[in-house]
């Protein structure tokens, strides 16, 4: 009898305590109907079970956790390696997006890891129940078989006893009436011998009425035997009622939770698909104005080529005529003396010419200032469209610790949830007045913990210095342009 709350006790904590809500906001309607659904109604034979399996079957789920866990972590290890290593991380709200993708991929490994969970446990609590019913359903059998196999032993020990006494009188009364008759001619002992008949039968019917007395009580108490056998089994079948009906209102309740959780996590999803599309357009329109901005300087750049090559013609030239000047000028001077009056007049042109030369001269540097002036405006443009980059990069950091604000409030909610549950459980164990000081109180939740917020942390300060880095050498390649 003693062998009963302990076991209810041990498998009503482990429904109702440990990570209880977030096994349910995994669970689908689908994995509801096909749990809780229509199965066979289970008999008293589920009461039985082996402790050892249920240990067994703890193992299993801890190794399968601790598998999931480290998977997930040997994941989140590669993603944030490639993320490390990528060179489209340069470009700018590549990062952001990679962030959100890893997040939802981690959760949703999360889920699945859960919901896996979640099957294995309850498929070892449903054994486990079946084979404690199998086993107290064969320990009944076997009580009442050794029952029949001793009322019958008695009753065939009663019936040899009694008729090992009947044959003994039987034998006893022919030799007292061979006696009789060989002693007819003794009239004397012939008084005494009748006495004797008459105690002999007196014997007779003092074992008999003894016998009877012996079968009627030993019938008796295996009645009342049977009869308590059978009050304790319908004490033990209104237990039983009883907790199916409660676990029927587990289930209800559970199906409540599940449908509001499900509701909650399709309104959260929604959401994020809805800021990933934003993210990506903002992406779209940033990578549009980068190329638009690429052809402009590409342009501006073949410009001032242009403009250098037709400075360096320009140049080369005015060095051919200085060059040519200065033959004709010697030309003219070995002249001299010959052609003064043409050289006069040659001389007055060839000024002219040199201030034509030297106009054309001053227009061409002007144009250089020019070409530098823009220049400068492009580069003060560059730097304009690159400080709106970073503060878009800002923004889409921000929208990731906003996202991460959310998980934290939906971790609350779900905390709240498990303390809403815990009066249920004080209430449930009041009932049960015997318990298993040997169960486990409580199973802990390997997912609520505050050491993977501190790991996020880590990967948001290792990205934040990444973008630092890409910044720092995106300024140096600009200065050395400027320089160049």
């Amino acid at each position: 009898m003693s062998e009963r709350p302990s076991d209810i006790r041990g498998t009503s904590i482990v429904a109702t305590t440990g990570d209880y809500p977030a096994k349910v906001t995994n669970r689908t309607t689908s994995n509801l109907d096909s749990i809780f659904g229509p199965e066979p109604r289970r008999t008293t034979s589920n009461w039985t079970g082996k402790i050892t399996e249920r240990k067994a079957g703890a193992g299993n789920e801890a190794d399968e956790s601790g598998r999931f866990s480290d998977s997930s972590q040997l994941e989140s290890t590669k993603n944030q390696k490639n993320r490390m290593t990528n060179p489209s991380a340069e470009i700018p709200g590549y990062a952001g997006m990679q962030r959100m993708e890893n997040e939802i991929n981690r959760l949703n490994r999360e889920l699945e890891s859960l919901r896996h969970k979640q099957t294995v446990r309850e498929e070892a609590l449903e054994e486990e129940w079946k084979e404690k019913m199998k086993r107290r359903e064969r320990q009944f059998e076997e009580e009442f078989a050794d029952l029949e196999e001793n009322n019958r032993k008695q009753m065939s020990r009663l019936r040899s006893d009694h008729e090992n006494v009947s044959q003994t009188i039987r034998d006893m009364f022919h030799n007292q009436i061979e006696t009789l008759t060989n002693s007819q001619k003794e009239s004397k002992n012939y008084e005494k011998m009748l006495e004797k008949v008459d105690e002999l039968i007196a014997k007779i019917s003092e074992v008999t009425i003894n016998l009877n007395k012996q079968t009627d009580q030993s019938n008796s108490d295996q009645s009342h035997y049977i009869s308590f056998r059978e009050q304790q089994l319908e004490i033990r079948e209104e237990r039983i009622k009883k907790e199916e009906e409660w676990l029927a209102n587990e289930k209800q309740h559970v199906i409540e939770l599940n449908l509001k959780l499900k509701s909650l996590y399709d309104s959260n999803e929604q959401n994020t698909l809805k800021e990933k599309w934003q993210v990506r357009e903002e992406r779209q329109k940033l990578n549009a104005e980068k190329e638009a901005f690429k052809s402009e300087q590409l342009k501006i750049l073949d410009a001032a080529e242009q403009q250098k090559i037709e400075i360096e013609a320009s140049k080369s030239k005015f060095l051919r005529d200085q060059h040519d000047l200065i033959m004709r000028v010697m030309a003219a001077k070995s002249s001299l003396e010959a052609e003064k009056s043409t050289f006069d007049a040659q001389r007055q042109q060839d000024v002219v010419r040199l201030k034509m030369e030297a106009e054309e001269l001053d227009r061409k540097l002007k144009e250089v200032q020019n070409a530098e002036n823009i220049l400068q405006n492009t580069q003060r443009i560059y730097e304009q469209k690159y400080q709106q980059v970073v503060a878009l990069e800002r923004a889409l950091i921000d929208e990731c610790f906003e996202l991460e604000r959310c998980r934290k409030q939906l971790e609350t909610i779900q905390n709240d949830n498990q303390k809403k549950r815990n009066p249920r459980n004080e209430q449930f164990q009041q009932v049960i007045p015997i318990l298993d000081t040997n169960a486990p109180d409580f199973i802990a939740d390997p997912y609520i913990d505050e050491r993977p917020n501190r790991r996020e942390k880590k990967i948001y300060h290792a990205t934040l210095k990444m973008h630092a880095k890409t910044l720092e050498s995106a300024t140096s390649e600009q200065s050395l342009n400027t320089q160049a």
